[in-house]
């Protein structure tokens, strides 16, 4: 049973996107995302699977490219099953690709390819810009994954060394495909090559968490030490105030 306040809540936000859905020209994009989940009786904090997913919805007045390039969904759409997940890690390669601006240097997603808007343009015509778009992405991770090796040693010779050899993989298919002219690029390549990108950036994201861990020993340590720092602050003030005006005078 929800509570009653989820409902009226739901309402209200449902009013406020109609709202911006009908005021928005054909150039604007909308995009609504959620930083939390929540359960079923209204609280969020946790670690359920209900309060740590959540949905992002994208609206364009013209449509977006899987619906009107058919020929396409095959590519937008990477999971056979189309089960699709994302990560918040992939938001920071999408909104710049949106906005046309530089991917940031230490983002390790990838561009959530559902998010591509139709021009009007064919199939041919399109196919150029989103492949360009996602071998960018994934030479920006090389770049990070790289950088963070050579001064850090974070990841481990195994791991970079796959990276690589997918890196590697990746360029030669792309020049492959560039050497016959955008003109001439069959869709089951630009597929194949998406594909490994998307698989590449996908093990660098499982890798990299499997590497994050709670020290719940220094996260006590961290909270005790704070709550003795204010404790002492505050007993010191009032050991001042109890020297200027001692206690028969208060």
């Amino acid at each position: 049973m929800l509570h009653e306040k989820i409902g009226e809540k739901l309402q209200e936000m449902d009013e406020l996107l109609t709202r911006i859905i009908t005021s928005i020209d054909n150039n604007t994009m909308l995009i609504v995302m959620g930083d939390h989940g929540m359960t079923r009786e209204g609280n969020h904090g946790g670690s359920s699977q209900d309060e740590t997913d959540t949905v992002i919805f994208g609206y364009y007045k013209n449509g977006f490219l899987k619906y009107k390039l058919p020929e396409l969904e095959p590519i937008m759409r990477f999971d056979p099953e189309y089960k699709k997940k994302v990560s918040q890690l992939d938001l920071a390669p999408t909104l710049s690709m949106l906005l046309g601006i530089p991917i940031p240097f230490n983002n390790i997603g990838f561009i959530i390819n559902d998010f591509y808007v139709s021009r009007g343009l064919s199939l041919i015509e399109e196919l150029p810009q989103i492949l360009h778009d996602n071998y960018q992405n994934i030479l920006q991770i090389n770049r990070y994954i790289s950088e963070m090796q050579t001064q850090y040693q974070r990841y481990s010779f195994e791991v970079h060394q796959y990276f690589s050899r997918k890196i590697a993989e990746i360029q030669l298919k792309v020049k492959e495909i560039y050497s016959v002219g955008l003109e001439s690029i069959q869709l089951s390549d630009a597929f194949d090559v998406l594909n490994l990108m998307k698989e590449a950036s996908s093990y660098i994201y499982d890798v990299t968490r499997s590497m994050i861990s709670f020290d719940f020993d220094l996260m006590i340590g961290g909270l005790l030490s704070q709550f003795l720092f204010i404790l002492f602050n505050y007993a010191w003030k009032f050991l001042i105030i109890t020297s200027v005006f001692p206690m028969s005078v208060l």
